[in-house]
């Protein structure tokens, strides 16, 4: 009986380690989706100034990629949590 009371202690220890660390990995997330929204305006004036020089954007085309990379990150993390809890 000890014994098992003890395992679900340290499953629930495990879980609560788990909930904290995936709180701090979203809330980085936010932070770096609300900082790309924020540089958003910037990147769209530097663009034509981008596009002149080479004829290409760089930094537009990596802001967009990191955008919708981590923009779609959380989807598929939901879906993938909805597939595996639910």
């Amino acid at each position: 009986m000890a014994v098992t009371r003890a395992g679900y202690n340290v499953i629930y220890v495990v879980l609560v380690i788990y909930t904290i660390i995936f709180c701090f990995t979203y809330l980085k997330r936010v932070i770096y989706m609300a900082f790309l929204t924020m540089i958003a305006p910037l990147i769209a004036l530097t663009y034509p100034l981008d596009k002149i020089k080479d004829g290409q954007a760089q930094a537009f085309g990596m802001w967009l990629r990191e955008y919708i990379f981590n923009s779609l990150l959380q989807v598929v993390h939901l879906f993938i949590y909805c597939l595996l809890v639910g």
